[in-house]
C-alpha cells in the first residue's frame, strides 16, 4: 500500500523543475544507449603488411652461384613474411 500523503503539499517548483530536468536527461539517455546498440562496430583498421615487412630490413640477395645461399635467403625471408603477418597470398 503507497505511502498517505497529506492533499496539501505541494512540491516547491525548483523541486519540480529539477525532476522534469532530469527525466529528459534519462529519456536522451535512453534513447541514445539504443542508437547505440543497432550501429554495428567498425571495421578494424587496414594492415600494411608490406611497411611492416620492410621495418624488418629483409636480407636482400643479388646473385650467387652456390644453391645453398639462394635457399638460405628464402628461409629467412619467409620468416620475415611470417613474423610481418602476410597472407599465403600476399607472399607471392
Amino acid at each position: 500500500m503507497p505511502p498517505r500523503r497529506d492533499s496539501g503539499f505541494v512540491f516547491p517548483p525548483e523541486i519540480t523543475q529539477l525532476i522534469q530536468q532530469q527525466n529528459a536527461l534519462m529519456q536522451v539517455l535512453v534513447q541514445n544507449q539504443g542508437n547505440n546498440n543497432n550501429n554495428p562496430p567498425p571495421p578494424p583498421p587496414p594492415v600494411d603488411h608490406l611497411a611492416r615487412f620492410l621495418r624488418l630490413n629483409p636480407p636482400v640477395f643479388s646473385s650467387s652461384t652456390e644453391p645453398i645461399v639462394a635457399d638460405d635467403w628464402l628461409r629467412k625471408v619467409g620468416r620475415e613474411l611470417t613474423t610481418a603477418g602476410c597472407t599465403d597470398a600476399e607472399r607471392v
